[in-house]
């Protein structure tokens, strides 16, 4: 069956829910970037400074502290009681506690930097 009418592109009727957030947050981003990009000489900022570089290192660290941070809340749900909800079994908390245990462990040794 053919459509009576041709497709609309993404931009023209955004998306809704996760893809609208990140359309939202992505696109003025890139926007910023390249207008940044085109008026200062970003690279030799970067050499001089390295704030890019530290603000990515930030942010690598702090998904990887959350990430260890949900993974033992997860292994300690084994003591929590039933009636806070779903808890975690002993292979699923043996699990999340190596998790945890390994993301500590990456930022105790410097994180990603």
């Amino acid at each position: 069956m053919k459509r009576p009418w041709p497709r609309i592109p993404i931009i023209i009727v955004p998306p809704r829910g996760v893809a609208r957030i990140m359309l939202y947050l992505v696109l003025p981003l890139t926007l910023a970037a390249g207008v940044l990009n085109l008026f200062f000489d970003v690279d030799a900022f970067e050499a001089r400074t390295g704030f890019f570089d530290a603000i990515g290192t930030f942010i690598i660290d702090g998904i990887v502290a959350l990430a260890g941070l949900f993974a033992a809340l997860y292994a300690a749900s084994v003591f929590f009681p039933r009636r806070w909800g779903e808890k975690a079994g002993i292979g699923g908390a043996i699990v999340a506690a190596l998790i945890a245990a390994f993301c500590f462990r990456v930022l105790w040794l410097g994180g990603s930097g």
